[in-house]
């Protein structure tokens, strides 16, 4: 049972009365019907001065009789499927002070509907409007429909309060208090799958450049990137030219991604505009599996003949964060026909992301999930002059 509607006060006239309890609040403290073990926690307010010796609690499916007795004792149905197992240790309290001197001295109706709680000795100096709360535990909860047989979603029971002079006769004051409750209510909700991918730029006057290269000496040919283009320039003979892009990945997948890189130009990095000329990857025995897993090398300059391995291009991956897939050492580029491509960043759990400032990122480096992918070009004296051009992408896989 779900939303609770606790506390509703309600009259019942009793000619035997002299006065009327009010502040009444019940407060069962489960509402799913049917449970057992329940405590309800019932407070109320008495006018009278006069000593009491007896309180009743009658659960029932009507605040008065529906025979028209006006004796609130009379006509008191007790709920479908509540009941009062044993005999219940009540908790007493007096003007918020516990009061030892209640305890339940009987069920009503065999157990049915009721608990008369009387005191060892008569209560005697009860001031007008004073406070009382009770604790009655390990009780059993209705449900919807045991108090009023038409009801389907909410339902309202009654528990009738009585004060008396003496154990169970002589009544003081009165008043009747309800609880309602509603059927079990089903939530659902479908979470619908996310991803976002974003490729930035990054300056080469950012500061972080050399250690997320991971290089020794002066770094030399940095160049500045954006999401779409990589303008490495005019290559000189035996000078590096480096270049990065910044990715970031957000994602609920429940198991992550995986990032992959690769050339879309053709079996080489770059080709030129006349004949066969062409950059390759990057070649030092480094590879990749079939799954798209990087094994890298340390860098080499190339020593090949025209068009043989006589420039190439290599990558690799470094996160601040530790979520690299290639980390210091370097790797060729998978190229057109080579599958999916290789893995540049991967993540085996959801990523909340970040995405960093593509003008200069290394503030959001640092707190964020961002990955770093460094291309390096080098060619030797063999390799032709001309104009080279390459087209790449990125492929994100998410595994929900």
């Amino acid at each position: 049972m779900t939303a609770l509607g606790i506390s509703t006060l309600g009259l019942a006239a009793n000619a035997f009365a002299a006065g009327q309890i009010t502040n009444v609040i019940v407060a069962p403290t489960v509402t799913t019907g049917g449970t057992t073990g329940v405590t309800f926690n019932i407070s109320f307010t008495t006018p009278s001065t006069q000593d009491i010796k007896a309180f009743e609690f009658l659960f029932t499916t009507t605040p008065s009789d529906v025979g028209g007795s006006n004796n609130i004792l009379l006509g008191a149905t007790k709920p479908n499927n509540f009941t009062i197992p044993g005999t219940p240790t009540a908790v007493a309290k007096k003007g918020g002070v516990a009061d030892t001197n209640f305890s339940v001295a009987s069920t009503v109706n065999g157990g049915g509907n009721g608990v008369i709680l009387t005191a060892t000795t008569a209560e005697t100096g009860i001031g007008a409007n004073t406070a009382w709360t009770f604790a009655i535990p390990t009780l059993t909860l209705p449900a919807v429909g045991d108090c009023t047989a038409s009801a389907t979603i909410t339902d309202t029971c009654y528990v009738r309060i009585i004060s008396f002079l003496d154990t169970g006769t002589t009544i003081i004051d009165q008043a009747v208090g309800s609880f309602t409750f509603t059927t079990q209510i089903n939530l659902t909700a479908t979470v619908d799958p996310y991803m976002t991918f974003s490729v930035s730029g990054v300056n080469a006057t950012w500061s972080n450049y050399d250690t997320n290269i991971v290089e020794t000496g002066t770094l030399k040919g940095i160049t500045t990137t954006s999401a779409t283009s990589i303008p490495f320039g005019n290559i000189t003979v035996g000078t590096n030219k480096f270049a990065m892009q910044q990715l970031d990945v957000r994602t609920n997948a429940s198991t992550g991604y995986k990032v992959y890189q690769k050339m879309t130009t053709s079996a080489h990095a770059f080709v030129g505009t006349f004949g066969s000329n062409h950059i390759d990857p990057f070649d030092n025995g480094s590879s990749w599996d079939s799954a798209g897993a990087p094994t890298a090398t340390a860098w080499a300059e190339p020593t090949g003949l025209v068009n043989v391995l006589s420039g190439w291009l290599g990558l690799q991956s470094a996160g601040p964060t530790g979520n690299s897939a290639i980390g210091a050492n370097w790797v060729g580029p998978v190229t057109n026909g080579g599958g999916t491509g290789g893995i540049v960043k991967a993540k085996a759990s959801p990523d909340n992301g970040v995405t960093g400032n593509s003008g200069n990122p290394s503030t959001d480096a640092s707190a964020g999930t961002s990955a770093y992918v460094t291309y390096r070009i080098s060619v030797d004296a063999y390799q032709p002059a001309d104009s080279y051009t390459g087209t790449m992408q990125y492929n994100v896989v998410a595994n929900y």
